[in-house]
C-alpha cells in the first residue's frame, strides 16, 4: 500500500465527525474532494472503511482498527514535525540568561554547556549578578530566563515562575582552620568567625544566621556583621575562604571537589539554609524554543545537584 498521511487525516476527521460535510468543513476541503481521497484510501487497503448510510457514517471493525492505527501515526508525525521546527529554531537562537552566583556556577553553567554542545551555533549571555536585583531587568525585557532564589522573587501578573529543587548546604572552612578538626560544631560556635557570601543570603537564612550570632559564645563574633563579606561570585568567595578563617555557606554538591581533595572541610549541615531556586520567565514575551530547551537542560542538572547533595550530607555527616 501506499497510503498518504494525509488521506488517513481525512479518514480521521470523518469518523470523528460521523458526517463528510462537517469532516470536509473542517478540512477546507469540498465535500466531493474529501470523498473522493477516502474512496481512494479504501481502495488501496482493500475493503471499506465507512458504511454510508442516510443516517450518517458509521466506521467498520476494520475500519476501526486501521483509523487506531492511523491515529498513532498521525501523531507520530505531528510529534516528529514539532521537533524539527524546535531543532531549525534553535539552531541560531539567542538567549540572555540571569542568575546568582551559586546557580551559575552549578546547574546553569552546565545547562548552557549542554545546549551549546547540541546546537554550537546558538549565542548564549549568562549574567552573573546580585539575586536581589534579577526581578527588575527580567520585567524590562532585558533578560529571557531568571534563575533567582525563591525568597527574592514575590511573582506577579506578568511573570511565570517554577520552582527547582532545593539544594542542600553546608558550611566549609579550609583545611586547617581551628573548627576543622573539631567535631560536633554548633552553628553559635562557627559565626564566631567571619561568614562569606556569595550573592546575597535569603531572609530566612540570614535570619537564621543572626539567631546562631546571638548565642555566639564571643562577643567579637556577636557584633560582627552578618554576613561579613558578600562576593560577586563563587569564586571569588572561595578563595577568601582558602585565604583566611572565613566560613562559607554552600550547595553540597559544589563543595565536593575540594571536599574530597582535602582543600576544603565540611563542618556541619546548614537545614535551615538551604536554596530553592525558581525559573522566572516573563508572560509577555512568547516561549522560545531555545529557552524551553534551555530549562529542560536546567531542570534535569538541578534534580542531579540536588540528589547528589542529599547523598553528600548524608554521607558526611552521618
Amino acid at each position: 500500500m501506499n497510503v498518504e498521511l494525509r488521506q488517513i487525516k481525512h479518514a480521521v476527521a470523518v469518523a470523528r465527525h460521523g458526517s463528510f460535510a462537517r469532516a470536509a468543513a473542517e478540512l477546507q476541503l469540498s465535500q466531493s474532494a474529501l470523498s473522493r481521497s477516502v474512496q481512494a484510501l479504501e481502495l488501496q487497503i482493500g475493503t471499506p472503511i465507512f458504511i454510508r448510510s442516510a443516517q450518517g457514517v458509521l466506521t467498520t471493525d476494520v475500519g476501526r482498527l486501521f483509523l487506531e492505527r492511523g491515529q498513532a501515526l498521525i501523531g507520530m508525525a505531528d510529534r516528529f514535525e514539532a521537533q524539527m521546527l524546535r531543532h531549525r529554531a534553535v539552531q541560531r537562537g539567542r538567549l540572555t540568561v540571569g542568575a546568582g552566583p551559586d546557580a551559575i556556577e552549578s546547574c546553569v553553567a552546565q545547562a548552557t554547556a549542554r545546549l551549546v554542545g547540541q546546537f554550537p551555533m546558538v549565542s548564549v549571555l549568562v549574567r552573573s549578578v546580585m539575586v536581589a536585583d534579577l526581578p527588575q531587568p527580567l520585567r524590562a525585557l532585558d533578560l529571557d530566563i531568571l534563575v533567582t532564589d525563591s525568597s527574592f522573587f514575590d511573582g506577579g501578573p506578568d511573570i511565570q515562575t517554577e520552582a527547582l529543587a532545593r539544594q542542600p548546604t553546608v558550611l566549609v572552612c579550609r583545611a586547617g582552620h581551628p573548627l576543622a578538626a573539631r567535631r560536633g560544631v554548633t552553628l553559635a560556635e562557627a559565626v564566631e568567625h567571619p561568614l562569606v557570601v556569595a550573592g546575597q543570603l535569603p531572609a530566612g537564612a540570614l535570619e537564621a544566621l543572626r539567631d546562631a550570632q546571638r548565642d555566639c559564645p564571643s562577643p567579637l563574633g556577636r557584633q560582627r556583621a552578618m554576613p561579613a563579606v558578600q562576593a560577586a561570585s563563587s569564586a571569588a568567595a572561595r578563595r577568601i575562604v582558602l585565604d583566611s578563617d572565613a566560613l562559607m555557606p554552600v550547595p553540597a554538591g559544589m563543595a565536593q571537589p575540594e571536599v574530597e581533595a582535602g582543600v576544603l572541610v565540611a563542618l556541619l549541615p546548614m537545614r535551615a539554609v538551604g536554596s530553592q531556586a525558581v525559573i522566572v520567565r516573563p508572560k509577555s514575551r512568547p516561549p522560545s524554543p531555545i529557552g524551553d530547551l534551555f530549562c529542560d537542560h536546567l531542570r534535569q542538572a538541578d534534580a542531579v545537584h540536588a540528589q547528589n547533595g542529599r547523598r553528600l550530607v548524608d554521607t558526611w555527616f552521618a
